[in-house]
């Protein structure tokens, strides 16, 4: 491992050196020379960290200066060398190699054929994480109505991969950095509804299952990342919101709804009584008792203590055997019924391995599959979390019962 690791870094330096003697020339000898070299720099093993972040940020900077965005080959193997050494290395850029990337790639996406859109953006949300502090020059470029990310997830003739890439890249941009700054309110909410229209579109749209995934795995984060960051819950938005929340917390189990509705409506809370329910009013004594405390006959007293006892005794049998008689009503409730009063609670996803879904003969894609579903579930119950500490618990109440009033079939028994 070690002699693999040195290895692979003797080949980065030496490759490093001979890149950073080449200067643009819009001949075929340069262009054959940083092809050969970057090809070479691709092949590179990178799961295993053996490169300097002076070495990557002196690459990275050399790269974007002699690498033309219209030569469409290099650019895209530019944003994979760029892509293996922040997101696989995980090495921090310096800010003004930082900018420069930044710029580099928001061009390739406005000049690049659509064929390589989606390599570009990927390269781009790996750039952009956990920066968006310093990167506030690009929010408009990046998040404006006219800006490159927006445009392309709002088109309908985006092509899946596209639409991936970008919503990435929006979810990249939401995550904030302890006490840094932030984008600005109008940026924040512009990716909000961006994103919340996301997950109203995308599960009635015809988009591959585990790109859909992926999507809604992207925008509920995102959207968590911003309940997070800005506090801020719009009271509009709140209904369409959890609405899109409910249907994910069970996406892809049997009996989920596909499409999501428009809004949930809060129950009025005048409906509810938050006030204790008042005491019951004695009841009257019975003559029996009366005569008890009046003092009699020892003889009568000791005859009316035994029968006390033998009613306590009897009273006790009876409501033994009610007891059991409510429990066997309750395991016979009807579905509707039963589904209505299951709470909320972690380990709803949990379903039987007798499934036909979970057979072994289906192959890794169908286990590649369910375990999206269940990142996307689990995304809508961190989401649901944040959204309601986010907001006030009036408010929250009237939706309460929507939440747990879930008719979706048997799997909720």
């Amino acid at each position: 491992m070690e002699s693999s690791r040195h290895g692979e870094r003797a080949t980065f330096q030496n490759c490093l050196k001979r890149l950073l003697k080449i200067t643009h020339r819009d001949d075929v000898s340069s262009k054959t020379d940083i092809n050969v070299l970057v090809d070479e720099l691709i092949a590179l093993d990178y799961s295993q960290k053996f490169v300097d972040e002076e070495d990557a940020n002196n690459l990275i900077r050399h790269i974007c200066k002699i690498i033309p965005v219209y030569e469409e080959q290099m650019s895209v193997k530019a944003c994979q060398i760029i892509h293996s050494l922040t997101a696989k290395q995980q090495l921090s850029l310096e800010q003004q190699v930082l900018q420069n990337t930044t710029e580099f790639l928001i061009s390739a996406v406005q000049r690049i054929s659509h064929w390589a859109t989606a390599e570009i953006l990927q390269t781009l949300g790996a750039v952009v994480y956990e920066n968006i502090d310093r990167l506030s020059q690009f929010h408009e470029v990046l998040l404006g109505s006219q800006g490159v990310l927006i445009p392309l997830i709002k088109e309908n003739a985006t092509s899946e991969d596209i639409l991936k890439g970008a919503v990435q890249c929006v979810e990249n941009l939401t995550f904030r950095v302890s006490s840094e700054d932030y984008m600005e309110d109008k940026y924040a909410a512009i990716c909000f509804h961006t994103l919340l229209e996301l997950l109203h579109r995308v599960p009635v749209a015809n988009i591959e299952s585990g790109i859909q995934c992926k999507i809604l795995i992207c925008s509920l984060r995102g959207l968590q990342n911003l309940l997070t960051a800005t506090k801020i819950m719009p009271s509009e938005n709140l209904g369409p919101l959890l609405a899109g929340i409910r249907a994910f917390m069970f996406h892809g189990l049997p009996g989920a709804p596909v499409s999501v509705p428009e809004s949930l409506y809060p129950t009025p809370l005048s409906q509810y009584d938050p006030s204790p329910s008042s005491p019951k009013k004695p009841e009257p004594q019975t003559n029996d008792e009366s005569s008890a405390k009046s003092g009699g006959p020892k003889k009568y007293k000791k005859k009316k203590a035994k029968k006390g006892a033998e009613a306590a005794r009897n009273a006790t049998a009876k409501s033994s055997q009610d007891k059991d008689e409510d429990e066997n009503e309750e395991t016979e409730l009807p579905k509707s019924r039963a589904a209505e009063s299951v709470s909320f609670r972690p380990n709803w996803a949990k379903i039987s391995s007798s499934e036909s879904e979970y057979s072994d003969t289906e192959g890794g894609q169908s286990s590649r599959l369910r375990s999206q579903h269940a990142k996307v579930r689990q995304c809508a119950l961190a989401c649901l979390h944040t959204t309601i500490k986010s907001i006030n618990k009036r408010v929250m109440f009237g939706y309460w019962t929507l939440l747990q009033n879930v008719e979706w079939g048997p799997w909720l028994l």
